[in-house]
C-alpha cells in the first residue's frame, strides 16, 4: 500500500452526467500544488445511507417557466415537461485556471492556481428530434430555463432523497436534427447556461437530500 497525500487541490472542470439505462454519473478533473508520501494511509469511512442515482430515478424534466429565488433556494414556476425522448444529457463545468505557476526559489512547488477566465456551465443532449422542444427555442433565440430532477427512497414521511438541477437562463445553441434514413429523425444538441442577470437567481443551482448530516 502506497499513501500519497495531494495539497491545494482545485476543480478544473465536471461533468453530471443523466443517461438511458445507467447510473448518473459525476467526474471530475483536480489539478493539486504538489503530490507527497510523508503522510500515512488514513482509515476509510463512509457516509451511511448514500444512494445511487440511476435513470430510473429521473421523474422531472422540463424547460421553461420563471425561475424564483426565495430563503435563498430557487424554484421554477409554469415549466413544461420534455415531450420528446432525450436519451442523455450532460452538464459541464469548467474553472479557467492557470496551472503552470512554477517558478525559481519555489523548489518545484507550484503557486496557487488562479482564474484567467469566467467560469461556464455548458451542456449537451442525445434523443428523438421534436421541434416544439429545442428547434424552437433555438431558432428563436430564446432564453429558456431547464431543470431536471432525480427522485430517490423515501427519507421520511414525504421527504425523498433528491438530486435536482435547475438553470435559470439557458439558449439552445445547437439542435439541428440528423436523418439517417427510415428510423427516427434523432438531434445531437448543445446549450450554454447564462447568468439571468435579474440580481436575484443563480445561473445554476444543485440541491441534494440525504440524511447526512455532514457539512
Amino acid at each position: 500500500m502506497q499513501p500519497y497525500t495531494y495539497n491545494g487541490c482545485k476543480v478544473t472542470d465536471w461533468n453530471l452526467t443523466f443517461a438511458d439505462n445507467a447510473n448518473t454519473l459525476l467526474d471530475f478533473t483536480v489539478d493539486a500544488f504538489t503530490e507527497v508520501t510523508a503522510t500515512g494511509l488514513a482509515t476509510a469511512s463512509y457516509v451511511t445511507g448514500a444512494q445511487i442515482y440511476n435513470f430510473s430515478h429521473v421523474n422531472n424534466f422540463k424547460i421553461g417557466g420563471t425561475a424564483t429565488t426565495a430563503s435563498g433556494e430557487t424554484t421554477i414556476a409554469g415549466s413544461t415537461a420534455v415531450a420528446s425522448v432525450v436519451s442523455s444529457m450532460t452538464i459541464t463545468g469548467k474553472n479557467t485556471l492557470e496551472t503552470t505557476r512554477y517558478g525559481l526559489g519555489n523548489s518545484g512547488v507550484k503557486k496557487e492556481q488562479l482564474e484567467t477566465d469566467f467560469t461556464s456551465i455548458t451542456g449537451t443532449f442525445k434523443g428523438e428530434f421534436l421541434q416544439s422542444d429545442f428547434q424552437s427555442i433555438f431558432s428563436g433565440g430564446t432564453t429558456t430555463a431547464i431543470q431536471i430532477d432525480s427522485q430517490g427512497p423515501v427519507i421520511q414521511g414525504s421527504d425523498h432523497y433528491l438530486l435536482s438541477v435547475i438553470m435559470p437562463a439557458c439558449k439552445i445553441t445547437k439542435a439541428a436534427p440528423y436523418v439517417s434514413g427510415p428510423g427516427l429523425v434523432t438531434v445531437d444538441g448543445e446549450f450554454m447556461v447564462y447568468d439571468p442577470d435579474d440580481g436575484s437567481n443563480p445561473p445554476f443551482q444543485l440541491k441534494y437530500v440525504s440524511t447526512d448530516t455532514v457539512r
